[in-house]
């Protein structure tokens, strides 16, 4: 909506008397009906109404304030003052297009040393519309069981558990442009990477990367965003896989500090060596998360389902599951010191692949339960840098022998926030 479109709506105009306007700052210490109380006709309209304005401004009348900025406007489209504070009033409640109206209004205009200040002001926050942030973090930690992760996929393995100390880095970053020309509706993009170097087992080193770009809208109480998903991952010595597909996320305060996160995901994974190629498969993934804050501190619950449909009609073993999971945690700030995190993780799994147990006659669907807790501590030593420290432990039940393991990780680092 511009300001034309503003003015349509300002009730008829009604003046008063020069003479009058030196009462205006006793009346405003009680109210602004004194103005509409003295409707008479005056040679001054814009005075008159810079004053009402001023004076609804000191009383708290926001939009009162605002109407009668805008009068005077009318009257003088090149009046400084009540553009400028206008501007802010627009600023302040997202009409960001009309704002920008006025700030190049008056940009070019004789501007005392005052104005000129918060015309630079005003015009620093509109550049906030556009934001960039990100993250580095730094750890060194030791992984007990590194190996585990190919055994569910594999037949049989013919070496035991892998473990070795390692470094890895992590960045992210997360761009958002408002778009302000069309109120509530941004553009944003994600950039994610992880690389671990494990020092005595580099056949297990890790490199992957993911990035997501979409339009999202939000208002004080709900945010959407619609993205599109590429991921890569570099594995076993190899250029594993990448992955690709759409991801909507839709968050809405529920009031008393409850957040509701709903997110669904569909994603192709394509393997990139022909050893792999039967282990194609497709990702269909729906969450659904409450997250309850007490000031800084928070509890959450998160249930998600994942279905994995292999593509292949002889694929890999183990490549065709369901998998449901069940996060839930607490994250508790001590004043003054620190932030200390618990969370619990429960995955069931079942698969379509049959496999043959000596505790049963025959043969039967392979099934996993994994139960997961990990403990984090983080300490702020400057307002961009932390000191993180991470426990992890891991169990995986399954009545596929070779499925079963403990993995245990302990990690501390250092992270960098811009």
């Amino acid at each position: 909506m511009n300001i034309k479109e503003n003015m349509s709506k300002v009730a008829p105009l009604f003046l008063i008397p020069l003479s009058l306007l030196s009462a205006n700052s006793i009346v405003c210490k009680e109210d602004a009906s004194y103005f509409q109380k003295h409707f008479v006709e005056t040679k001054d309209p814009e005075r008159f109404n810079l004053q009402w304005a001023e004076c609804e401004e000191k009383l708290g009348n926001k939009e009162g304030a605002m109407s009668a900025y805008e009068r005077v406007l009318i009257y003088n489209p090149n009046n400084a003052k009540a553009a400028i504070a206008l501007a802010k009033f627009y600023q302040k409640n997202h009409m960001n297009y009309e704002s920008n109206e006025l700030i190049d209004t008056v940009s070019n205009s004789r501007l005392t040393p005052q104005q000129r200040q918060i015309v630079s002001t005003l015009l620093d926050e509109e550049k906030s519309l556009v934001s960039t942030r990100f993250s580095a973090t730094l750890n060194f930690g030791y992984d007990d069981n590194l190996n585990f992760g190919i055994y569910t996929k594999e037949v049989s393995r013919d070496e035991e558990e892998i473990d070795s100390v390692f470094h890895s880095f992590t960045f992210s970053g997360n761009y958002v442009n408002e778009l302000d020309e069309v109120g509530g509706f941004s553009f944003q993009s994600n950039l994610n990477v992880y690389w671990q170097d494990n020092y005595s087992a580099h056949y297990y080193d890790t490199l992957y990367g993911s990035i997501d770009a979409g339009f999202g809208y939000g208002t004080s109480d709900i945010s959407f965003y619609l993205p599109i998903v590429y991921r890569r991952m570099k594995y076993l010595d190899r250029d594993l896989y990448e992955q690709y597909g759409i991801a909507p996320r839709l968050t809405s305060s529920l009031g008393g500090g409850l957040l509701l996160n709903l997110e669904l995901k569909y994603l192709e994974r394509k393997y990139k060596d022909i050893l792999y190629e039967a282990a194609n498969d497709t990702l269909s993934n729906i969450s659904v998360g409450l997250y309850q804050f007490y000031g800084e501190n928070y509890i959450y619950a998160q249930a998600k389902y994942n279905s994995f449909d292999a593509e292949s009609s002889t694929p890999i073993p183990f490549t065709d599951y369901d998998y449901f999971q069940l996060f839930v945690g607490a994250s508790y700030a001590i004043e003054g010191f620190a932030i200390a995190g618990i969370n619990y993780q429960y995955s069931h799994g079942t698969y379509s692949d049959e496999i043959n147990s000596l505790e049963n006659i025959g043969s039967l669907e392979r099934e996993d339960d994994l139960n997961q807790i990990n403990l984090s501590f983080q300490r702020e030593l400057t307002k961009e840098l932390k000191i993180l420290a991470n426990y992890t432990y891991a169990k995986n039940e399954s009545n596929y022998e070779l499925a079963s393991y403990n993995k245990q990780t302990v990690t501390i680092g250092l992270q960098y926030n811009y």
